[in-house]
């Protein structure tokens, strides 16, 4: 009885595990709290694009390298909303309309084709409107995140899956329960599958790093 109870526990927690061990940067979340813009915004529809280049991850726009700049000046990883406002006054696409107004009003901030609906150019010194600039790709294709930052999950991952796995043996063998040994060899099991990934994807930041 005690087995049919543990047993979907279990697989819900692992479930709720991978679930977290694919997990993406919170990027969008802080935008989107930064500038809350119309779910059918150029900006909401975006997402990631709001900062990376096309076709997506790891390549980075004109704004998206703004923003790792800052994150570097600042030594962080971790976007804020600070670090969002701190770039409103500039102008990453060049199309003559400021970071902070472009996401104020749910447009791109990265790319010059995109900005918002009647909305005047700055004009340089000479009083000419200034030019856009076309949206290109960072020199450099790096995230703002470690490369080797969700890694660790990996690896935590499996060594709880041992570690649990190894109580409900104990558990068993001390009341001589066959439910809870099998739950056990269950996790370890389990434990020893994840492994692999974990393998590969620490030799992966290894490399990345």
């Amino acid at each position: 009885m005690l087995y049919r109870i543990l047993a979907p526990v279990a697989v819900m927690a692992a479930a709720c595990a991978a679930a977290v061990c694919c997990a993406k940067p919170n990027f969008p979340s802080v935008l989107e709290r930064a500038y809350p813009t119309a779910p059918n915004s150029a900006l909401a529809r975006a997402r990631c694009l709001a900062c990376h280049a096309s076709p997506g991850p790891p390549s980075l726009n004109v704004f998206g390298a703004q923003v790792r700049t800052r994150l570097r000046a600042e030594s962080s990883a971790t976007l804020s909303v600070d670090t969002l406002h701190a770039l409103a006054e500039q102008d990453a696409d060049g199309d003559g309309v400021t970071n902070g107004a472009e996401l104020a009003a749910g447009t791109l901030p990265g790319d010059s084709s995109s900005r918002p609906s009647g909305a005047t150019p700055r004009s340089n010194r000479s009083g000419s409107p200034v030019a856009p600039r076309k949206p290109e790709a960072a020199s450099v294709p790096v995230i703002a995140v470690p490369a080797h930052s969700f890694h660790p999950l990996m690896v935590h991952f499996p060594i709880g899956l041992f570690v649990f796995g190894a109580l409900l043996e104990m558990a068993g063998a001390r009341r001589q329960r066959e439910d809870l040994l099998r739950a056990g060899f269950l996790n370890r099991c389990a434990g020893a599958l994840c492994g692999v990934p974990t393998v590969a994807t620490g030799a992966l930041a290894f490399w990345r790093t």
